[in-house]
């Protein structure tokens, strides 16, 4: 059986039972449960579940304005749900709050500067490229743990750009 927290389909009655559950969690919990649900319905690709999803995040952070462990996570989610309803504009803005986050808090890392790097390139935001590469070629020179598919993401777009500014 699936988690209360990790459903993919949000019916008045999935609502009901998650909302009464999140309830009787431990308070500390609470966001994360709310987040790991939302990230849930997002993969799903569902239009109607992609605008729960994003009441759910945006309740993370008005019910629970000072976690720092969910904040950039939910930034960066809600900047997926954008960039798959292809919001380009707006997905940008929440990878770039995601981002600013991690700055103020190293300790929080999500994949926000992938994803923003993505949508950038996706937008044709040819405006933003030298930061995207500057961006990129930071995450290279850390010295992080880095899956095949991140370094595969990183050095494509890096193409991309290479091949816009003629330097093949």
């Amino acid at each position: 059986m699936t988690d209360w927290y990790r459903r993919k389909t949000w019916t008045k009655n999935d609502e009901d039972e998650f909302f009464g559950k999140l309830e009787r969690a431990q308070k500390d919990n609470r966001a994360q449960y709310l987040r790991v649900q939302a990230i849930e319905l997002i993969e799903t690709n569902n239009e109607e579940l992609l605008n729960v999803a994003e009441i759910l995040l945006n309740k993370v952070l008005i019910d629970y304005p000072d976690n720092r462990i969910e904040k950039s996570q939910v930034f960066n989610s809600l900047g997926e749900i954008y960039e798959r309803k292809e919001d380009y504009e707006k997905a940008l803005e929440y990878f770039g709050k995601s981002l600013a986050f991690e700055k103020e808090f190293p300790n929080v890392i999500t994949t926000a500067y992938l994803n923003f790097s993505e949508t950038v390139i996706k937008a044709r935001k040819t405006d933003l490229y030298n930061e995207v590469e500057e961006l990129l070629l930071e995450e290279i020179k850390k010295d992080t743990l880095k899956f095949p598919v991140q370094n595969y993401t990183i050095y494509s777009v890096l193409s991309v750009i290479s091949d816009f500014k003629g330097d093949i």
